[in-house]
């Protein structure tokens, strides 16, 4: 139960959505910029 119960939160992370659809383009922006 754990094994497949761990992927499905990890996909719905909101670490893993943000790099899949970025809100705004002005938060990619910073980032690039940043170091």
């Amino acid at each position: 139960m754990t094994g497949p119960a761990r992927p499905v939160p990890s996909a719905a992370s909101p670490v893993a959505a943000g790099p899949a659809r970025p809100p705004h383009p002005h938060h990619i922006r910073t980032e690039e910029s940043q170091p």
